[in-house]
């Protein structure tokens, strides 16, 4: 990637020196690889680069004069610069924290301060006084250098002079501003006249005729000065990268906070609104009047530069006409994005001259204003100027795209989103501008072609925050879409890093999602297993320190050519070193003299200084020499760790004699060292650099030596000599040598590795022999990595296992246990064998073991004692399911999870099934580790806990293995590190856990509940979920993110790792990246294992078998998607004319995947309770017939329950419930068998709390009637096989005790003992064998008079046998099951098998399905089109009529609708529109009525396809719609110019004044094309359960975490109490006390409120799922906030919004009826607009359209009424955001033209928003019309804003206006026959008679009934729009409390559970009657409990 420096690592005693090439300095001694360069050459050719880039700026810009120096000598040559790339780099990250993605205002943003020479510049300093003082000052200084005497003469000359001094410079300072003065007063005569004449200006006529182009330049040059001087925005300080990053947060919508000196400088001098500001002074009103031209800096833009949109329109005629002043202007903007950019570089570091006095550096960058920028390129791409320009324009857009992609390459992302954003719609306008600059700028080039690399990288970056992206992130998807669209052929470059796993398979248009984001029996087979690395005996290398200073940094330095070596413990060469020669004789004592003298001097280069006395001839021709060890970097003088020798005497001047000889004898000299010199690096045994030549000064012998070579041995030693070479400075350590490394890390020794292989289903190819091969995954946890692999399935059951590539994970570091080196070795192969049942762990089981073994040959480490090479075997084993296929992957049944019985503490027991673990003592806490762990994806699991001897004894959680080097853990070992509760995890005392922190969270659990752990590797959250029986009520919770930011991949971006899915959950990284900022991640591959913590004794819990596993995404994937969904949306809107090959294919496959009917798609426990957050576990459910009955022989069952039926559940989790559960089956996944919870008994309970999620039943939950059929079924009577295992077989107890029988599977409380059969006992009554729900193989057996239970084995210790099998008796016939003709069931496969053909037998065979050929579909696809209708018109008419069709089925969502119901209704609608009469002979459903509502729409004349064309039509929209779901999240729902000045905004300035409705402006600018105007006009092609869903989930994102309270039955703090008083409201209707409302009195008690509180979603238990904000506290009504008030105090506000006092008026103010609703005229006579003061257009005039249309949004006056209504309104808008994000469904009559359409973003006239509030005056076109228009948008804008504090509306352009009125305010009739799909009855049936009288009634109820009744019961006026949005159902209880007195009762509610409590009425008229006087006279809720005196005074008080 980009940014990439040459840069080493060299110890103190080591220097380098860098060769680059390039021409310069040395030449490589070896050359860059092929096909790479040198970093010389590539510097130089970056400089060309930017000399290319500068070319285009200095023609037309003009080149700074060359400087001089101070002595008029010109200065060196300015040093070149090049192009740099830092397009990687994350300064400026912080705008894009996800919490302000949609709520930029609650952010505030500080750029800094200017700097002091702007603060400076902003006044003019006139001070005489301080003129003067600096003058005398100068004076007296240079008198007092002259003459040191002072006296009184001299100092009044020096006063003088002094004067003199002032005056000069005061001259020389008014010289200056009357220039100054008279350039602003000529540059304000230019701009008023291009203000004042925008039609007639024009630069011809300034040029005279006949003149040279250069005129034409130099004017052209001049008028851009005057651009650039008065319309930046450098006066406000906002230039450079700071003006950058305040355009940046003005987009975002943050909230910008800037240093200032001296006030605002809105009017400073020089900006253009100065001298456009002709300003007068009122008398009257004592305020300055400014035309809007000048006012335009504060009320557009704060900070200058603003007021351009007044001549925008004059400068376009100046570049219509002039090319000339075009390109002047192109280079402005390529200079301008350069300079922010700063992507050059200098070639040296200069600093300020010294003789530079100014404090202030002018620099290039002063001026570059990206404001100005973005404005003039708005300019160059509008209308105007691109027809004027015709076929010079395109050259000149070209030129444009490369200067704003310079800025791609800058290091700050905000910048760099500007340019996204810019680049991508220059490029979408011309396609041809890509070609042009990468063929220029090979640096753009490498850009481009790694930007869906880098795309990929940081969509995996952000994952944690899905669906919240980065604008930075939209505007990189942007830009690729763009680049897509161009169709310039890029070489593809995919780039990782170690955050980042790669695809399994190549990815291409065509992959299909599932296999990433959706569970499925056809995407995967997993197995579970263990590789064996088996010990060797090799002996180590000797215990090396060297390892504790390389960790210090201190390592040895490398031993290289020159450097010195002595013989070393590795020596086994005899004297080859000299070291043995005899001494050499002394010499002569005067000899010794002389050479005492010689050797104190400095050593010749032509003489020898290490040459020994007596050496061999060729020692004098040896290489190394002082001078040759001083160049190598090893002077032994300078070394810095050179050992000291001991201090020397000083020697006596004696002149000769006795006493010098006896001292020259007490200093001689030791012998020189047999040293020797190395001449080079040499492999040893075929390993690179284990050997060294050397060649030895003593005997010149030269040979190569080991040097860690043969195992770690080391021959030689490096070693610094002093110059002598007589003695040893510094002995080196010797490195450590490949075996120690691998030996350090465990390689060699007896270690287990787990491991979990995913393969896929399908085959890719085959081998020689045909056999299929397949590909997958295999992970290694142990090792944090996963591994590409194929499998080869053999015709004799066997399986040869290939690993091809490393996937993710560590690639060259970590590997030392498998392999003995850093790096990964590919190519390993192990074939594997079945195990024979006898031989196997997995006897009796459905599950089969593989074994096979293999050895690693490791070729680069010997045996330290014999120099062989070390081979290492190893064994796999795996488990997987039996197989009754011979080759080819077993089905999907997932492999058991255990606890790893190596890999727990010593006081802690592991059942031998390996599923329950219990603690043996009280020394400590204890942990046991699971035998799977998790690198990636999504998985969830369960924990039982069976006993828990106190709170807060249990852990559950997950953790990494804390590092050891120890071979394994065995259960003896008792890992020191495991006796502690380790990683991160719940306690039973409702907290969460990690490293002794704990925090308040969940729920509390006891003994045997089940607690679910659901782990989202891929986002980085641990969330828990809770089955428990508390108080007799079965409680399903999913209890939220418990920890979040611990992804094992880390994430790689600053800013990444948090989102606010992750609900505010503690981080478990502890260290982070950038250290600043929490949201950063390690980037370090790591695996996460499930683990539990036990505390006392007997503490004992389960792994359930139930848990899933997903595989996960990754980066690619998702941006490949964008791409793909891109491509399709350009097919109906942009340049391309047919389908791309995706859709075809895809819908092809989902056209026979939905018309077989197979599957069904559902959330289950391990879904995220936010949809699109955690994707992975949502599932597709098989419901065939041979699925389910697989499944139900898996259970063990009896008889099959299909896909559909309803079944009574009395059993969950080894738990016998005392209340029953209703469920419907789903379906079969994984050979289990799932339903889904319809009913709960429990009041105040709410199935969206988790118990309506899918989960499946295990075989202990369906015994002793555990599930019963309820509902009529196919399968009734039709009786299933039971399979083997399940079978009972004769028992004898051999226990000395005895067995116990047991009335229950289950050993617990309620399971009592019903005998003791003694030892010896046979028992031949065995019924059947089961495994409880704690892993217990327990026998039902008859004994004597006894049925019960008995279990195989004792639990705990050493679970000794209790009985075992009797095969020596022949049972008798009934005391065991008798399967027909006595054949065996082993496989699930074969029940089934037998019970299908009994079923085909009674019901008869299922219609043949047919399926279509590629062809015949794209055959029926094509004709799927109305004819009379376009492709895009006749899509979007097919999903209106399948939205429609899907809202009346119970699913509520096309994606899930039926294809035969959908079918029928198509057919059905367009038999409906024909001539034909055969309709009429069909019975009409609501389903019906629908489709046919939708096709009679259709205009007479249009044909419509068959039936067959349509479906298939509908299948390619419906795989279109699974992409674009899953796209949404990172593409733009915005386009880049609204809201923002990029690309010169919507209007040709900065920021629009209007909040909504932008699109539907009248567009004067320049309308650039983007993936949000694509996605904006294909809304109508995007299912709204689709959209439903992303606005769901970003809801869910943006939620305001709430932190629980202590007391799980208390509302958190956060959760505030309001007061509202309704009864004092009521009284104030009609009054003028407006502040008695409940509207007023919500309002104060919020009046501090943040937005962000209302954006909390807090569901408390028991109040029926009912999200809320807030607590209500309803004074002087004895009522309970359970939901009920809550929602009441919306609907009243509602009401009162909308409510009119009794002289006419508007209660609050706020809404009034439309002329419409007054005159009761038009189509919509029920609707209100905003209540405005406004008639009459405001006292102004107005120049030109462009004032007029601003001015309409400053027409009023700001009085005090004006910002109250403004405020309310804004508040308003909070409240019904509130809720909508609450789903609380309002009553609210606003006009689809005039609010929800511009909400929307739809486009509409203003004929047709008039007619729709007031017909009659849109036959009027007046003035009044209008302004009234402007107040009503004007109104809108605050009302909008209070919405958007609360929800993110940016998404609504998504939706169609009619959606966007529904997703508020839901139906506004009161569907009946909607209400009557979601009812339960409790003590009726529904044909009792009262039950039918009651919907009569309600059916002839009037809508305003209808609604009253709502109130009644639900606390609100509005029901969804489908069945599938209500979030409880509708109960009707019977009043058991009248006792015979029915007929004088009244109907009683519970509004916060949505039930009425109805009395049995004798009739239909007595029900009506006392039904409607209870909704009609109820206005309190009194229910609850009695209200006291004092409050109800309270209430009634006014």
């Amino acid at each position: 990637f980009g940014g990439v420096y040459a840069c080493a690592s060299f110890n103190r005693k080591e220097s380098i020196r860098f060769i680059l090439g390039g021409g310069e300095g040395d030449a490589f001694v070896h050359g860059p690889p092929e096909g790479y360069q040198s970093v010389g050459t590539a510097v130089l050719d970056r400089a060309k680069e930017m000399a290319l880039l500068q070319e285009c700026e200095t023609k037309y810009l003009g080149v700074q004069a060359t400087q001089q120096k101070g002595d008029g000598s010109p200065s060196p040559p300015t040093p070149p610069t090049f192009l740099c790339d830092f397009a990687e780099g994350e300064h400026g990250h912080e705008l894009f924290a996800w919490q302000h993605r949609y709520y930029g205002s609650d952010a505030s943003v500080h750029l800094g301060t200017r700097s002091m020479r702007e603060k400076l510049e902003d006044k003019a300093f006139f001070d005489s006084n301080a003129i003067l003082k600096k003058a005398w000052k100068e004076i007296k200084a240079e008198s007092n250098e002259n003459s040191p005497d002072s006296n009184i003469n001299s100092a009044k000359t020096d006063m003088l002079k002094g004067y003199s001094l002032a005056e000069q410079k005061l001259l020389a300072l008014i010289r200056s501003e009357v220039k100054s003065l008279t350039t602003i007063y000529a540059r304000y005569l230019l701009l008023q006249t291009i203000l004042q004449y925008p039609d007639g200006f024009s630069l011809k006529n300034f040029i005279p005729e006949g003149s040279s182009p250069a005129v034409e330049l130099d004017l052209c040059r001049r008028l851009w000065t005057l651009l650039e001087v008065c319309g930046s925005s450098k006066f406000g300080g906002w230039v450079g990268e700071a003006g950058a990053m305040a355009l940046a947060a003005e987009h975002l919508g943050l909230g910008l906070g800037h240093d200032n000196l001296g006030g605002p400088q809105d009017s400073s001098y020089g900006s253009l609104s100065q001298l456009l500001n002709p300003s007068w002074y009122n008398d009257a009103l004592k305020v300055v009047q400014n035309t809007p031209a000048s006012g335009a800096e504060i009320a557009l833009n704060h900070g200058g530069g603003a007021a351009l949109s007044f001549i925008c329109d004059s400068l376009q005629k100046v570049c219509s006409e002039s090319v000339t002043m075009c390109e002047m202007v192109t280079a402005g903007v390529r200079r301008s994005v350069r300079m922010i950019a700063s992507v050059e570089h200098k070639a040296t570091n200069e600093s300020i001259l010294e003789g530079d006095s100014s404090p202030f550096p002018s620099t290039p960058e002063d001026i570059s204003d990206i404001r100005l920028a973005t404005f003039l390129t708005g300019l160059l791409l509008s209308k105007p100027v691109q027809t004027k320009l015709g076929a010079q324009w395109p050259p000149l857009v070209a030129d444009l795209f490369e200067g704003w992609s310079i800025g791609l390459l800058s290091a700050c992302m905000p910048f760099r989103m500007i340019c996204g954003f810019t680049c991508a719609g220059l490029l979408n306008v011309a396609p041809h501008a890509l070609e042009t600059c990468v063929g220029r700028l090979p640096t753009l080039k490498q850009y481009f072609e790694r930007l869906e690399s880098s795309v990929s990288r940081r969509m995996w970056a952000e994952r944690a925050a899905m669906p919240v992206s980065s604008r930075y992130l939209e505007s990189m998807v942007e830009l690729l879409c763009s680049v897509q669209r161009s169709s310039y052929p890029l070489k593809n470059t995919i780039l990782y890093d170690s955050a980042t796993p790669l695809p399994l398979r190549e990815t291409t248009e065509t992959v299909d999602l599932d296999t990433s984001f959706i569970s499925c029996d056809e995407n995967w087979d997993i197995w579970t297993g263990v590789v064996e690395y088996h010990g060797i005996e090799w002996k180590n290398p000797p215990p090396n320190k060297v390892r504790s200073f390389v960790d210090n940094g201190e390592g040895p330095p490398d031993l290289r050519k020159g450097c010195l070596v002595l013989r070393g413990i590795d020596w086994k060469y005899g004297d080859e070193d000299g070291k043995e020669l005899p001494p050499k004789k002394a010499p002569e004592p005067e000899k010794i003299v002389a050479s005492t003298t010689d050797s104190v001097e400095p050593p010749s280069k032509t003489s020898d200084p290490n040459k020994t006395v007596g050496a061999d001839k060729d020692a004098d021709d040896m290489p190394a020499s002082p001078d040759t060890l001083e160049s190598s970097g090893d002077n032994p003088v300078d070394d810095p760790v050179e050992v000291t020798p001991a201090k020397e005497k000083p020697v006596e001047d004696t002149p000769t004699g006795l006493k010098s000889s006896r001292r020259k004898k007490k200093k001689q000299q030791k012998p020189k060292l047999s040293y020797g010199t190395v001449l080079s690096v040499e492999p040893w045994d075929g390993v690179p650099t284990l050997g060294r030549r050397v060649r030895w000064h003593a005997t010149g012998v030269e040979k190569v030596y080991r040097y860690g070579g043969d195992g770690g041995r080391f021959d030689i030693v490096h070693v610094d000599l002093n110059e002598k070479k007589n003695k040893v400075k510094v002995r080196h350590l010797v490195p450590e040598s490949n075996e120690s490394c691998a030996s350090r890390h465990g390689f060699g020794v007896h270690r287990k590795f787990n491991i979990l292989c995913r393969i896929t289903k399908d085959s890719f190819d085959k081998n020689k022999n045909d056999e299929p091969l397949h590909s997958g995954i295999t992970e290694w946890p142990d090792l944090s990595a996963g591994i590409k692999c194929t499998f080869c399935f053999h015709s004799d059951g066997s399986v040869t296992v290939n690993e091809k590539s490393l996937l993710w994970g560590s690639k060259d570091s970590g590997w030392e246990p498998r392999f003995g080196c850093p790096q990964f070795i590919p190519n390993q192969s192990i074939h594997l064998k079945t195990v024979s049942t006898e031989n196997s762990t997995t006897e009796n089981s459905s599950f089969e073991e593989l074994k096979g073994g293999n050895t690693l040959t490791a070729k680069h480490l010997k045996n330290y004692s014999n120099g062989e090479t070390v081979s290492v075997s190893y064994d796999m084993s795996i488990i997987r399911r039996r197989n009754p296929l011979v080759n080819g992957p077993s089905l999907s049944s997932l492999p058991p999870l255990t606890f790893d019985t190596d890999y727990h503490t010593n006081n802690m027991y592991i059942s031998q099934s390996g599923r329950s673990a219990t603690c043996k003592s009280h020394e400590s806490r204890c942990t046991a580790f699971a035998n799977v762990g998790f690198t990636r994806g999504v998985h969830y699991w369960e924990i039982k806990l069976e006993t828990a001897s106190e709170t807060g004894s249990i852990f559950i959680g997950v953790s990494e293995k804390p590092s050891s080097s120890n071979s394994s853990l065995s259960v003896g070992s008792g890992h020191p590190r495991l006796k502690q509760w380790l990683g991160w995890g719940f306690v039973n005392f409702r907290a969460t856990s990690a490293s002794g922190a704990e925090r308040i969270y969940g729920q509390h659990f006891h003994n045997g509940d089940t607690v679910g752990v659901l782990l989202d590797c891929d986002s980085g959250r641990l969330s828990f979920f809770l089955n428990a029986i508390k108080y007799g009520e079965h409680i399903l919770n999913d209890m939220g993110v418990a920890y979040e930011n611990m992804s094992p991949f880390g994430f790689n971006a600053d800013g990444c790792g948090t989102g606010g899915a992750g609900e505010g959950a503690p981080s478990c990284t502890e260290s982070y990246r950038g250290g600043r900022y929490l949201a950063n991640g390690t980037v370090r591959p790591k695996a996460l294992w499930p683990v539990i913590g036990l505390r006392n004794n007997m503490d004992r819990v389960t792994i359930s078998e139930k848990w899933m596993s997903s595989p996960g995404y990754d980066g690619i994937f998702l941006c490949k998607n964008v791409l793909a969904v891109d491509k399709m949306l350009t097919s109906y809107y942009g340049r391309s004319e047919s389908l791309p090959e995706w859709s075809i294919f895809e819908g092809w496959k989902e056209f026979n995947r939905w018309n077989s009917s197979k599957w069904l798609r559902s959330q289950t426990r391990g879904s995220c309770q936010t949809p699109l957050v955690s994707m992975g576990l949502d599932t597709d459910f098989d419901t065939t017939e041979e699925a389910c009955a697989v499944a139900c022989a898996v259970l063990g069952l009896s008889e099959v329950f299909l896909s559909g039926d309803t079944v009574m559940i009395k059993r969950s989790a080894g738990r016998i419930l005392e209340m029953p559960e209703e469920a419907v089956i789903l379906g079969s996944y994984q050979e289990r068998l799932f339903y889904r919870i319809i009913s709960q008994r429990t009041e105040g309970g709410s199935l969206r709390e988790g118990g309506g999620r899918a989960w499946c039943f295990d075989s202990s939950e369906v015994v002793s009637d555990g599930v019963s059929r309820i509902s009529n079924s196919k399968a009734s009577g039709i009786f299933l096989p039971r399979l083997e295992r399940f079978s009972g077989f004769p028992l004898k107890v051999v226990l000395n005790d005895g067995a116990v029988i047991r009335s229950d599977l289950e050993i617990d409380d309620l399971s009592s003992n019903l005998c003791t059969m003694p030892k010896g006992t046979v028992i031949t009554h065995v019924l059947e064998r089961r495994i409880n729900s704690c892993g217990v193989v327990r026998f039902r057996v008859l004994y004597e008079n006894y049925e019960g239970w008995i279990s195989e084995r004792i639990r705990g210790g050493n679970e000794d046998i209790i009985v075992e099998r009797f095969s020596q008796v022949v049972a008798e016939e009934n005391s065991v099951e008798v399967v027909e003709d006595n054949e065996k069931y082993i496989f699930p496969e074969q029940s089934a098998k037998v019970w299908h053909e009994s079923f085909l037998k009674k019901n008869g065979a299922k219609e043949s399905i047919s399926i279509f050929s590629r062809s015949d579909y794209e055959t029926a696809l094509n004709k799927g089109v109305i004819g009379g209708l376009t492709t895009a018109e006749s899509d979007a008419f097919l999903v209106r009529a399948m939205t429609a069709i899907s809202d009346i089925l119970s699913t509520g969502d096309a994606l899930s609708a039926s294809f035969l119901e959908v079918s029928a209704a198509i057919n059905f609608a367009k038999l409906s529109v024909s001539d034909s009469d055969a309709h009429k002979n069909v019975t009409v459903t609501a389903v019906y009525q629908a489709a046919a509502s939708v096709f009679a729409s259709l205009k007479p004349g249009f044909t419509i396809p068959t039936t067959h064309s349509i479906m298939a039509r509908i299948s390619m929209l419906r795989a279109f719609n699974r992409r674009i779901l899953y796209a949404l999240p990172f593409a733009s729902m915005k386009p880049a110019q609204e809201g923002s000045a990029i690309l010169g905004g919507t209007h040709g300035f900065g920021t629009g004044l209007d909040r909504v409705g932008r699109s539907s402006s009248v567009q004067s600018w320049v309308e650039i094309p983007s993936l949000a105007k694509s996605l904006r006009d294909s809304r109508h092609l995007v299912f709204s359960s689709v959209k439903r869903t992303l606005f769901d989930s970003v809801i869910g994102a943006t939620t305001t975490p709430t932190p629980l309270n202590h007391d799980e039955y208390e509302l958190p703090r956060e959760i505030r109490t309001v007061k509202i008083n309704r009864l004092k409201a009521r009284r104030a209707v009609g009054s003028s006390k407006k502040k008695f409302s409940v509207f007023s009195q919500m309002r104060q008690e919020m009046r501090s409120w943040s937005a962000s509180a209302l954006r909390r979603s807090y569901t408390a238990k028991g109040h029926g799922g009912q999200k809320r904000a807030f607590k209500v506290k309803l004074v002087g009504e004895g009522v309970n906030d359970y939901s009920g008030p809550y929602r009441e105090v919306f609907t009243d506000i509602m009401q009162e919004a909308q409510e009119m006092n009794s002289d006419g008026s508007s209660l609050l103010g706020l809404l009034a009826p439309s002329p419409n609703k007054i005159g009761q005229v038009g189509d919509r006579r029920d609707l209100n607009v905003f209540v405005s003061n406004e008639k009459k257009s405001p006292q102004f005039s107005f120049d030109n359209m462009t004032e007029k249309r601003l001015g309409k949004f400053f027409s009023s006056a700001l009085c005090e009424t004006s910002r109250e209504k403004e405020e309310a309104l804004f508040f308003l808008g909070k409240v019904v955001g509130t809720a909508c994000r609450h789903s609380i469904l309002i009553d609210l009559n606003l006009p689809l033209g005039l609010v929800w359409k511009k909400i929307a973003e739809e486009k509409s006239t203003e004929g047709e928003i008039i007619r729709e509030v007031d017909l009659l005056g849109s036959r009027l076109k007046t003035e009044e019309i209008f302004w009234f228009l402007a107040s009503q948008q004007r109104l809108l804008n605050f009302f909008v804003d209070g919405i958007s504090s609360v929800l993110p509306t940016e998404i609504f352009s998504l939706f169609s206006s009619e959606e966007v009125e529904a997703l508020f305010c839901g139906n506004s009739d009161i569907d009946v026959d909607l209400l009557e799909t979601v009812v339960e009855y409790e003590g009726y049936l529904g044909s009792d008679p009262v039950i039918c009288y009651f919907w009569e009634v309600l059916r002839e109820f009037t809508s305003s009934q209808r609604k009253s009744f709502l109130q009644f019961v639900w606390a609100r006026n509005r029901l969804p729009t489908k069945s599938s949005d209500f979030e409880a159902p509708f109960k009707i209880l019977k009043d058991v409390k009248s006792k015979g007195n029915n007929e004088e009762c009244l109907p009683s509610a519970s509004t916060c559970f949505f039930s009425l409590t109805l009395p049995n009425y004798s009739s239909k008229d007595i029900l009506r009657k006392k039904l409607l006087y209870a909704i009609e006279n109820v206005f309190t809720m009194e229910q609850d409990f009695i209200t006291n005196d004092t409050e109800v005074g309270e209430g009634w008080r006014m």
